[in-house]
């Protein structure tokens, strides 16, 4: 029932956000998996991130939401989530459950209601340790995906939550900080 994440979200061109968990469906023996939910920004949020209208670590936050939502509404039992990310103020909102900003408040908001009862918990790992949620965000995914099946590991691509992106273009109004 504990999901280990790994996620990140950039803004260069031809950029978004990526993440993964490795899972073991039915316990230690079980097939192993890699899930991976990983997509482009559509062009006009990527702008939105890219001129600071949306905060990097909303994106972040985003990247961290999507991730765990779609796997927790597929796989039934999960009741705790572990994330490990290079995004310092996305660990801080999700370890308070709150944040300052209220573009990353109402993205914990949406993830509440995504996933109720879903314990959360975030570690913050150096950037130059995250190298494959780094390639996912990057268009780089298809060598992490590579990897996890030389490795035996079964991919499978799951799709953000339906609206996803609708919400985050309707918090890009919002202020970063308060």
């Amino acid at each position: 029932g504990v999901l280990l994440c790994f996620q990140d979200a950039a803004r260069e061109e031809g950029t978004g956000f990526g993440g993964f968990a490795p899972f073991r469906q039915g316990g230690a023996g079980g097939a192993k998996q890699m899930l991976v939910c990983a997509q482009a920004w559509p062009e006009d949020l990527r702008l939105a991130l890219y001129t600071d209208k949306l905060s990097m670590p909303a994106g972040e936050l985003f990247a961290f939401v999507c991730l765990v939502a779609s796997i927790y509404h597929r796989v039934p039992g999960v009741s705790h989530a572990i994330s490990f990310s290079d995004a310092s103020a996305a660990v801080a909102a999700i370890n308070s459950g709150a944040s300052g900003s209220p573009q990353m408040q109402a993205l914990l908001l949406w993830f509440y209601e995504l996933c109720p009862g879903l314990q959360s918990l975030a570690v913050w790992i150096d950037g130059k340790s995250n190298t494959r949620s780094d390639s996912l965000s990057r268009g780089r995914g298809e060598e992490v995906v590579r990897e996890a099946a030389r490795a035996g590991w079964a991919p499978h691509a799951l799709l953000p939550p339906p609206g996803a992106f609708d919400v985050l273009r309707s918090i890009a109004e919002l202020p970063h900080f308060e």
